[in-house]
């Protein structure tokens, strides 16, 4: 098992271009049974 502690060096905004993107990333990993768990820090 790992577990991924991550901070951002820029500003949420530019961040929040790409958490679509991120979230379809982690739903078909999800399906596969890759994660069992994630989520997001509050900034």
């Amino acid at each position: 098992m790992y577990i991924v502690s991550l901070h951002y060096l820029t500003e949420h905004s530019e961040v929040d271009k790409f958490l679509v993107a991120h979230r379809e990333y982690l739903d078909t990993h999800y399906q596969k049974g890759h994660f069992i768990a994630s989520g997001g820090k509050v900034p």
